[in-house]
């Protein structure tokens, strides 16, 4: 099961425990009670006193009472005392008048220092029942930075072999000659015995032809291809190559430069080592290929995909909920909409794990692009949910989907080395991305696609050299 998740809604779960609580001080509610923060003893307010006024004003208009000669020593002179005044004086008195009553202050309470907020913690993860509201946060508008879709010209006419060499590119084919022909005059130098011509582009090519042939066309084993004479005879896979030629081509078949290799393997042990460095060269052309010619729809897809090998390089994983529970791990970003890898990283083990987030969270960053974030892209990341849950799996079938696409015609067989597993599942990808733009650029123009299989027929054809079609054979 599976559940949906934006992208902001990833990067907050990370982010959410190093959140912090108000800094410490008077609460908002607080300073309503200090009348705008002035105090009544200050700024004049104390000639406001009740009954101050009166008072200093009767004692300006009564006369000041005579002091007495002086008798003994000087003192120092007391404050003037206010002579008694008389009844006539008393009389000429305006009658005092009864001060008006103030109303009385408030009286502010002392501050009361607030006690520090703590950070509150997160709220646990839980799912809801059918019964609860269902609650969506915020969803961004939708703007990609490309338009959804094959970023190809959409007046051009493109051949399925036009689009392989979108992810097979004359210059990265010419790079596996290279190593390829430099591995097999080191094996011959060790003391192979056997016959070895350099291979050049269109060569290769056509040792691709034969791996998609046989992916289209199953047999029990590599001889019975060549095998003459015979009622169940193939006459393809002799028109193009011998089967000895074949055979030292698969076992030759490298992928890095054989010598940058040994300098790559002395590094062992140390954080200098690269554990891909030998799937590099065509690794790198597959992933740059699969986002440049191609910008996914809103919907994505990250989920862990298996290939199988038993090799022994300490990347091998076991995972008994996978179909197939022993090999390499993949984590994959797919289109949602129609299963298009978008982009790939291999699990090389958890001493590769730089964030200390987990293996689920590296694994999805190292996929989502920048380009990806804060734009309106919904990821669907594969999670246990409950059952009740109708909609989690409802844009979680890209990865499934894209999958199923590979193992329809898929060129995987068995190899001794644990790069060729990888190199054929590069060409796997390679041929379904093209298949998948095929069918995009014919929903753009409105026209209708050719199948999978006749997709592959027509590449197999082009890249052997030979016609598809065939006059056929009369009976005699």
């Amino acid at each position: 099961m599976s559940r949906t998740f934006t992208v902001s809604e990833v990067l907050w779960e990370s982010s959410s425990e190093d959140d912090e609580g108000e800094p410490d001080g008077f609460d908002s509610h607080d300073e309503g009670d200090y009348h705008n923060n002035r105090d009544p003893f200050e700024d004049g307010e104390d000639s406001q006193l009740p009954g101050s006024s009166e008072q200093h004003a009767a004692s300006l208009q009564q006369p000041p009472r005579p002091s007495l000669p002086a008798t003994r020593s000087p003192q120092p002179s007391l404050p003037a005392r206010p002579a008694k005044r008389s009844r006539a004086t008393r009389a000429q008195l305006p009658p005092p008048q009864p001060s008006r009553p103030h109303a009385p202050q408030a009286q502010v309470p002392p501050p009361q220092p607030s006690a520090p907020h703590a950070p509150a913690p997160p709220p646990p993860l839980s799912w809801n029942s059918d019964k609860d509201p269902d609650t969506a946060p915020p969803v961004s508008r939708f703007q990609p930075a490309r338009t959804p879709g094959p970023q190809l010209s959409s007046t051009s006419t493109y051949t399925p072999l036009d689009l392989f060499k979108l992810f097979f590119p004359v210059q990265t084919v010419q790079t596996l000659c290279q190593n390829t022909n430099k591995q097999a005059a080191k094996q011959i130098s060790h003391g192979k015995k056997y016959k070895w011509t350099d291979l050049d582009v269109e060569y290769f090519y056509k040792y691709i032809g034969l791996l998609l042939y046989m992916a289209l066309l199953k047999l029990d084993s590599i001889s019975d291809y060549w095998r003459q004479n015979h009622l169940f005879s193939v006459p393809l896979p002799s028109q193009i190559m011998p089967r000895e030629r074949y055979r030292t081509i698969s076992w030759n078949l490298h992928l890095s430069d054989p010598d940058e290799d040994v300098h790559n393997d002395r590094k062992k042990g140390t954080a200098d080592h690269d554990k891909l460095f030998r799937l590099k060269p065509l690794m790198d052309t597959i992933k740059n290929a699969c986002k440049a010619f191609y910008h996914p729809h809103i919907h994505l897809a990250v989920d862990e995909r298996m290939i199988a090998s038993k090799a022994k390089t300490g990347m091998t994983q076991y995972m008994k909920d996978k179909p197939t529970k022993l090999g390499f791990k993949l984590f994959v970003l797919a289109d949602s909409r129609n299963g298009y890898t978008v982009d790939f990283s291999i699990y090389t083990g958890k001493r590769n794990i730089p964030s200390g987030h987990g293996l689920s969270y590296d694994g999805l960053m190292s996929l989502v692009q920048a380009g990806y974030l804060g734009t309106g892209y919904h990821i669907d990341v594969s999670v246990p949910c409950p059952t009740p849950v109708a909609e989690c799996n409802q844009h979680m079938g890209g990865v499934d989907r894209s999958g199923q696409l590979l193992q329809y015609y898929s060129a995987q067989h068995k190899t001794m080395r644990w790069y060729r597993n990888l190199f054929y599942h590069f060409l796997d990808i390679a041929t379904t991305n093209s298949y998948i733009i095929h069918k995009e650029l014919c929903l753009g123009r409105q026209t209708k696609p050719m199948t999978h299989r006749a997709f592959m027929e027509e590449l197999t054809a082009a890249l052997c050299g030979k016609p598809l079609r065939t006059a056929p054979a009369r009976a005699t």
